[in-house]
């Protein structure tokens, strides 16, 4: 009986021993997973560019609305033209610029603020600074795509009325100066997806030429 005993004695911590290893082997497998699970999620939501327009600084990225894409696509014909219809590429650009800058909810952070390809080279420092102290404000970071906050997302384009005219700016550092005696202003009416009437719903966007062909918003009032 004795025997039995002390046969007990020395196999009891050899299966203490047993059993806190596997309890170390599950655990680490458990950690693991939870960190590569995190690790993957960190991959998820990267500013990802899939498409752009020859000889123009304007890119399609893989988060874009598929509005946003349908118009990438028409101002894409417009300027792969040999004659560019300008006043339907300044609609276009106009168009583009409203769809992605109040389309939150494809954009990341609140640093990432759409529509920076079509303003006007001068102030998109400033212009995207400016969008990050308003409406950008509150974006709630999406990078693990774990976002829950309702933002709005453009539906449609209801009005885009184009005229022409002149149009001039000074800075008050006198640093940027504008003239353009054929600057466009684009008259633009949207709707949200859900309705939303919280967020603006029309504006008047300029665009001036900046440097051979190209044109740049300048002004969204």
């Amino acid at each position: 009986m004795s025997r039995r005993r002390e046969k007990k004695k020395r196999i009891l911590p050899i299966i203490i021993v047993l059993v806190i290893l596997a309890i170390v082997v599950v655990l680490g497998i458990f950690l693991m997973k939870k960190f590569t699970t995190k690790t993957e999620k960190k991959t998820e939501n990267k500013i990802e560019k899939v498409d752009n327009i020859d000889n123009y600084d304007y890119n399609l990225y893989k988060n874009s609305s598929k509005l946003y894409k349908k118009y990438f696509e028409d101002l894409k014909k417009v300027l792969n033209e040999k004659e560019i219809d300008e006043e339907e590429y300044a609609k276009l650009v106009a168009e583009l610029f409203v769809i992605d800058f109040y389309s939150l909810d494809t954009h990341i952070t609140n640093q990432d603020v759409g529509g920076i390809d079509f303003i006007y080279s001068d102030i998109k420092e400033n212009f995207s600074l400016k969008a990050t102290d308003t409406i950008y404000k509150y974006v709630e970071s999406n990078v693990y795509g774990d976002r829950k906050q309702s933002l709005p997302m453009v539906k449609e384009i209801t009005k885009a009325d184009v005229v022409t005219k002149r149009y001039t700016y000074t800075s008050p550092d006198k640093k940027i100066v504008i003239n353009d005696n054929h600057a466009y202003f684009v008259a633009l009416g949207w709707t949200y997806e859900d309705g939303n009437t919280k967020y603006q719903t029309s504006a008047t966007i300029t665009l001036v030429h900046e440097k051979d062909k190209l044109l740049s918003i300048v002004s969204v009032k």
